[in-house]
């Protein structure tokens, strides 16, 4: 987000990592899932 903010010249602001958190915390069960093995029977 940083790099982004710089190259738009911009500074980001805390709203901007609360979004980011959220737009994570929307996906993280299915990246998660990619990366963890399948539990074992």
């Amino acid at each position: 987000m940083v790099e982004t903010c710089k190259e738009r010249g911009t500074t980001p602001v805390h709203a901007d990592y609360l979004e980011v958190d959220e737009l994570l915390s929307k996906i993280e069960s299915e990246v998660r899932a990619e990366y963890e093995p399948a539990p074992r029977s």
